[in-house]
């Protein structure tokens, strides 16, 4: 009984780590996915050279603009206080395309060598044809899902990036750029 105990745990752990995939991750739902589609559609016609990465966790600071959000778009505070701190996956996009959940997992596990300052760039450029990554956070909707907050942030190397946390608004079921909130660029 003990063997069969044993050979059954190796083999689920052997299962969930094959091709390193060793977690399950909670896909966006359908509107996450819209505004991130929405959001999509303004950065491609950036002209931008990047691909997206299939993982949301970055969290957004509202830390300086969360009164303006709750007193005039329907946000409220506990909104920003709770956020989960699961990571989603982001598996479709309508405009962009997403890098391989198995490739960026294998490539975060890299070491740096002395001929490269990121690993990861290096083999998207290599594998995949671009030069940078967009990560996105994960996205607040208003409680009256009139409004959402989402950023995004393109990496580009080292001290190489840039994104912006965006208001966005549900127009019609298109989710339209309302205002930038913040801009970052390194």
């Amino acid at each position: 009984m003990r063997y069969f105990l044993l050979c059954l745990c190796f083999v689920c752990l052997t299962l969930r780590t094959s091709k390193g995939q060793c977690n399950s991750y909670k896909a966006l739902n359908s509107t996450e996915q819209a505004i991130i589609n929405d959001l999509s559609s303004i950065l491609k016609n950036k002209k931008a050279s990047f691909i997206v990465s299939p993982f949301i966790y970055l969290k957004i600071d509202s830390s300086s603009f969360t009164s303006d959000l709750t007193a005039n778009y329907g946000f409220s505070k506990h909104q920003f206080e709770n956020e989960t701190r699961d990571t989603l996956i982001h598996r479709k996009n309508d405009f962009l395309n997403i890098i391989s959940p198995d490739s960026l997992l294998k490539y975060q596990s890299l070491k740096l060598s002395p001929t490269t300052d990121d690993p990861i760039l290096d083999n998207i450029e290599r594998q995949y044809g671009f030069n940078s990554i967009c990560y996105f956070s994960k996205i607040i909707v208003s409680e009256n899902n009139a409004y959402a907050l989402v950023k995004y942030w393109i990496h580009c190397g080292f001290l190489c990036g840039y994104g912006e946390t965006i208001l966005m608004k549900n127009e019609d079921n298109k989710w339209i750029k309302l205002k930038t909130l913040s801009q970052s660029i390194s």
